[in-house]
């Protein structure tokens, strides 16, 4: 079968088509054929060495959808999709003809979804899933605000939360007029971002904040909070944690975070994809509209976030 590999660490340059040895289910896998596949900003990451747990020589991919040709019979010929945890990195991955993988991780394709974007929504949407829905309970009437809701998982986050019912406010650094499905976007260089955050949105901080850039956005998020509002950072490959979820307070605004590991380690991709599958048959959609990037018109006071509501600290 034909794949692509890399057999050492580098630019996307170090990948190779080449011939592997077919590979065959046993009692507990199943032989899928990849009819489509994704590339993530992690599967780039990976070639170039940034993953340490991956071995080499490998086949990069994460997310894939295709027809189960080899195992269970009650699944041959069935339409599946999946992602997850280690593939890519310490087993091989989604970029080739066919993928083994273990007979308890099949799932159903959604029949409203093409194998095109059932094979790119893995990584992002079961991330986006596991952060908005799962970890932050995200419920229909709160305001949620997307730290680089312009990328793969914040785009995610933002459907799913437009699902859920909730008031979307993306925060990102480029600047765009086009069509949008945040119901608001915001600045994140700007200074007075908090305060025109509330200002927005009836004096009152958001409920939940997604963090997708991590890193220096993690305190400016916790300035964004509503009291008692939930934090949920995704983490960097380049700044891993020695623990995969952690929880803290701040004194004023009694916020909790959350961290999840971006870094290839397991995620319940079963689990989530299920859970997943009602949203998706649903095909529910909310109204959105479209407006056009805010900023403060001071953008010559400056904020010292240290000196705000996140003065008591955070560990």
């Amino acid at each position: 079968m034909r794949v692509i590999q890399f057999s050492q660490f580098g630019d996307p340059s170090q990948l190779r088509l080449v011939e592997r040895p077919d590979l065959t289910a046993d009692q507990s896998t199943a032989l899928v054929q990849v009819v489509a596949a994704a590339v993530n900003p992690s599967d780039v990451k990976n070639v170039a060495g940034r993953m340490e747990q991956t071995t080499l020589p490998r086949i990069p991919g994460r997310d894939y959808s295709g027809l189960v040709v080899n195992g269970p019979a009650d699944w041959l010929g069935k339409e599946v999709w999946g992602t997850g945890g280690d593939v890519g990195f310490t087993r091989d991955g989604t970029h080739a003809e066919y993928i083994s993988v273990p007979r308890t991780s099949l799932v159903r394709k959604p029949q409203s979804l093409t194998h095109e974007q059932a094979g790119s929504a893995g990584v992002t949407f079961v991330t986006a899933w596991c952060a908005v829905y799962e970890y932050a309970a995200l419920k229909a009437g709160e305001t949620i605000a997307v730290i680089g809701s312009k990328g793969g998982v914040g785009r995610a986050a933002v459907q799913i939360a437009k699902y859920l019912g909730a008031f979307v406010i993306g925060i990102n650094r480029s600047r765009d007029d086009e069509a949008i499905l945040e119901d608001l976007v915001l600045d994140s260089s700007d200074p007075m971002l908090p305060e025109l955050l509330r200002s927005m949105n009836a004096g009152k901080g958001a409920d939940v904040v997604f963090n997708t850039a991590g890193g220096p956005m993690f305190e400016i998020g916790l300035t964004l909070l509503a009291r008692r509002g939930r934090q949920v950072e995704i983490t960097s490959p380049t700044a891993r944690r020695a623990t995969s979820i952690w929880w803290t307070s701040t004194i004023t605004s009694r916020a909790s975070s959350a961290s999840i590991p971006s870094n290839g380690t397991s995620l319940p991709p079963r689990a989530s994809l299920r859970r997943l599958l009602k949203a998706l048959k649903l095909e529910r959609t909310s109204p959105t509209r479209s407006i056009k990037y805010c900023r403060s018109k001071r953008p010559d006071k400056r904020m010292n976030v240290s000196q705000r509501d996140t003065a008591a600290g955070w560990s």
